[in-house]
């Protein structure tokens, strides 16, 4: 991929990142951490709409885009699943409304019809904008795939900035609003843009043998994308049981902050399962995979360090009750990175087709994570959650990479898990003891320096093709 069309892929996942940068300081100063635990409670919930009422289609989408050659009658057999659940999730949220016990009870603890009604139409409209934002992928769209990522987090900006002027007469219910309107924004950008798309979707054939293809594809990604959401909410949910919103508050603003990482996750994702796809199975595809996957180690590594570096100067920009988010931030950071390590390495799973791996690894991550998380939390609250879900997470990168060694090919990995569990223990040591010392961040120096020592090869070998691209540009 040429660089132009990467800077068109980063453009709007950087821009987004920035944002909320500026975004997460203004909503604590303004909100406080009981409103802002129950929005990200809110927020949790559209994801797990999003995972559970895609029902896994859009890997769907991923696999057979290539092989497809009447894309609108993809579509259709995607959506009308979609839609059937969506309408009967629907009539299940009208009952537990008639019962006292809708969405807005479930999430806050409140019988609330309209926050009730926000709540669902969330649910539709992220399932949408999902799959059509995976189509943008495949179709190669870098612009519209920046605007997706962009647009949600600037309308989400200019409302939470516009809130900062009440000077705290406004509560959680006015960023669930925010978050709606963000969301439908891409919604009906999207739409005007595939309106004709869509229009051929609607008159297109309604294959049912397509649709078996992509069910069956996907039902082992949509209960192991379930048991993931799991895995990653487990920890605010039995937090706010534990420990009430406001210590989920902080726990909240602790990985919204980290989430800027999301960014490389996002640019990666869309550029490395469409070429890894068009390369195959193939063994040169294999070399390729392995050095992708210990540049982006590195990468990881850095990052990780880097985060340690910026959360000392954290306390500086929250009131004072967010003061532990500078230990927490941490943790929080190393998911995500470990997240975006797996994408490298789990390739040989979608190549194999061999899907069920993915449940697996899911289920036993989320087992793993509501174990320690019901023993950390109780004894030293959101310090605990964010110990929990941060060696999860290293189980389930593990996990990942080593079904998808067994599905495809053994990638070289000893020396990668080694130096991520000296830094999961760095992580553990930093939380527990709140400790800043010169010592260590010395400590943390020396790790990364080990890190490349270990794998100058690479960094070698990625000098090399920088120099090779500066001199043909030169030279060109």
């Amino acid at each position: 991929m040429k660089l132009v069309e990467m800077f068109k892929y980063s453009i709007g996942p950087v821009g987004a990142a920035l944002l909320s940068l500026f975004t997460i300081p203004i909503m604590a100063w303004v909100f406080n951490a009981e409103d802002i635990g129950k929005y990200n409670l809110y927020i949790v919930s559209t994801s797990f709409a999003m995972m559970f009422l895609t029902m896994g289609l859009h890997q769907s989408l991923v696999r057979e885009f290539n092989e497809s050659v009447n894309i609108e009658s993809l579509l259709k057999s995607i959506f009308v699943p979609i839609l059937i659940l969506q309408i009967s999730s629907n009539f299940i949220f009208f009952l537990l409304y008639c019962s006292d016990f809708d969405l807005s009870f479930i999430l806050f603890g409140t019988v609330d019809l309209q926050l009730s009604l926000l709540i669902s139409t969330s649910f539709f409209i992220i399932t949408f904008n999902c799959i059509i934002s995976h189509l943008v992928r495949m179709q190669e769209r870098p612009l519209l795939f920046s605007f997706i990522q962009f647009a949600p987090k600037a309308t989400l900006f200019i409302l939470i900035a516009i809130s900062y002027a009440y000077n705290g007469d406004l509560d959680y219910k006015y960023l669930v609003f925010s978050y709606l309107s963000s969301i439908l924004c891409v919604f009906i950008g999207l739409v005007l843009f595939y309106k004709r798309l869509l229009i051929r979707v609607i008159f297109s054939e309604f294959n049912k043998e397509i649709m078996a293809k992509c069910l069956r594809f996907a039902t082992p990604l949509m209960f192991g994308g379930v048991a993931y959401w799991s895995m990653t909410a487990i920890d605010r949910a039995l937090l706010r049981y534990f420990s009430g919103f406001s210590e989920l508050g902080v726990y909240a603003l602790s990985i919204s902050l980290a989430s800027f990482t999301t960014i490389f996750t996002a640019v990666f994702s869309s550029i490395w399962h469409p070429i890894v796809y068009k390369w195959g199975v193939g063994k040169k595809s294999i070399v390729k995979v392995q050095a992708v996957t210990d540049y982006l180690f590195l990468f990881v590594i850095f990052i990780w360090s880097l985060g340690v570096i910026t959360s000392i100067f954290l306390p500086f920009l929250f009131p004072a009750e967010f003061s532990d988010i500078q230990f927490l931030f941490v943790a929080c950071l190393a998911m995500p990175l470990l997240f975006l390590l797996s994408e490298a390495t789990v390739v040989g799973i979608g190549l194999s087709k061999r899907t069920i791996f993915s449940m697996y690894t899911s289920l036993i991550g989320f087992a793993i994570n509501i174990v320690l998380n019901l023993v950390l939390i109780p004894v030293i609250n959101a310090k605990g959650a964010a110990i929990a879900s941060c060696i999860s997470f290293f189980i389930f990168f593990i996990l990942r990479t080593e079904f998808s060694c067994i599905a495809w090919y053994s990638l070289k990995r000893i020396k990668m898990y080694s130096f991520i569990t000296l830094y999961i223990v760095f992580t553990v040591i930093y939380i527990l003891f709140e400790n800043v010392s010169s010592i260590i961040i010395t400590s943390w120096f020396i790790l990364l320096l080990l890190c490349c020592f270990f794998y100058r090869e690479r960094l070698f070998e990625l000098k090399a093709m920088i120099l090779i691209k500066i001199n043909r540009k030169i030279g060109g």
